[in-house]
């Protein structure tokens, strides 16, 4: 399995989210900060135990933080966002 691409791909799919809470565009009442587990799991095409493994380093690495507000899921860190826009898991 190639875990730094999907440990990249993770951190693209956050990457929206975070730009628009820093930014505060488009921020309905509707919006939450994080991504649930389930369109995570969906987008990377894996198995639970998969994104486990491929999140655990992720948050050890504090790129990412766990979230329960509005959505049990995970939500970019600027650690995170440096380490995505340095392609630091696809050199």
């Amino acid at each position: 399995m190639r875990y730094n691409r999907k440990r990249h791909k993770t951190l693209e799919i956050l990457a929206p989210k975070f730009i628009q809470t820093r930014t505060g565009r488009e921020l309905g009442g509707d919006f939450h900060i994080g991504t649930d587990f389930s369109v995570l799991r969906e987008k990377l095409k894996c198995s639970q135990e998969e994104c486990e493994i491929i999140f655990a380093s992720l948050f050890t690495n504090e790129e990412v933080q766990f979230t329960d507000y509005k959505v049990d899921g995970l939500a970019l860190t600027k650690i995170g966002f440096s380490a995505f826009s340095d392609f630091k898991y696809i050199k």
